[in-house]
């Protein structure tokens, strides 16, 4: 049985549309639940994967194969398998550790890196890696995080209320810096067009 209230927000769909996981922050797993309509595992638990404690949030990479999950009791990122025909299918597979305190994780659009919010501020995982590569420090810490549609702006919300403006092109002079700094309504204009 699936409840309801051990559930952390956003549940996240494969991009083949096919299946959707969702944290249960209260039981330190995560559901999968089959969402292909005209098939029996339609509306249905299909299988609960253990992850670390507290999972929070979910990002799945663009092309489905992997699910990752922040866990914020273990401050772990934890890789599911999502292809259902691999041997190791609703596993996980890779843990990434040194992210306190996570609440947030945005994939970039070309599946390369991660952006997990942090109580550091932005750690980047390199996704081939499956490892940190960087830590853009924020000195309240974040609790969410967004990407802008080309994959050149991460914005991130801190825990004082702010949103800070991370610069992640590759080879750019301020790239993994903030390079502003302001309000959450001072952004909402381009909201839109984020991906969180």
């Amino acid at each position: 049985t699936w409840d309801a209230s051990l559930v952390a927000p956003k549940p996240r769909t494969l991009p083949s549309g096919t299946r959707a996981y969702i944290a249960n922050h209260g039981s330190d797993d995560v559901s999968v639940f089959g969402t292909l309509p005209a098939t029996p595992e339609y509306h249905s638990v299909i299988k609960t994967i253990p992850v670390g404690k507290k999972p929070t949030a979910i990002a799945t990479t663009p092309d489905g194969r992997f699910v990752v999950v922040v866990c914020e009791g273990d401050s772990t990122l934890r890789w599911i398998d999502s292809s259902p025909t691999s041997g190791t299918a609703d596993l996980v597979v890779t843990t990434a550790t040194a992210l306190p305190g996570g609440k947030g994780v945005i994939i970039s659009p070309d599946g390369t890196r991660a952006f997990v919010a942090t109580s550091t501020g932005v750690v980047v995982i390199d996704m081939a890696t499956k490892s940190v590569s960087t830590t853009v420090s924020v000195a309240s810490g974040t609790r969410g995080v967004a990407i802008t549609p080309d994959g050149t702006i991460v914005l991130a919300l801190t825990n004082d209320g702010l949103i800070v403006v991370i610069d992640v092109v590759p080879g750019s002079t301020t790239q993994y810096r903030v390079v502003t700094t302001a309000t959450a309504s001072a952004v909402s204009s381009i909201g839109s067009g984020l991906k969180a």
